[in-house]
């Protein structure tokens, strides 16, 4: 059984959401599998200033909407954790929303 099966479920927003965290920190973000739901780790690293952490905050909340399942800072790891479901509900274009892996490639290009 392929262990990536769970990544079929990601949609284009969620790459964008990626996409967004990895413009702001400048750290790759990288989803990972958590059964129903994915989570990822939004580093501060080299940003950790308050405001910046709340804008953060902010931007994976509206990016996420009602998905989000929780968002806690994680002060010793300098990062905010986000635990999002996938999307599940019908979309009637969904055959051209394109996976994760196009989306990142398309933005590596652009690079």
């Amino acid at each position: 059984m392929d262990t990536d099966v769970w990544k079929s479920k990601l949609k284009a927003f969620d790459a964008q959401l990626c996409n967004m965290v990895e413009s702001l920190t400048e750290v790759e973000c990288e989803p990972k599998n958590g059964g129903d739901h994915y989570f990822i780790e939004c580093s501060y690293r080299e940003h950790n200033d308050p405001e910046f952490i709340l804008a953060m905050w902010e931007a994976i909340e509206g990016r996420a909407g009602k998905r989000l399942l929780e968002l806690k800072d994680v002060p010793e790891r300098k990062c905010l954790f986000a635990r999002i479901s996938f999307y599940t509900e019908p979309c009637k274009d969904a055959a051209f929303i394109p996976k994760i892996e196009v989306e990142k490639e398309k933005n590596k290009e652009l690079s």
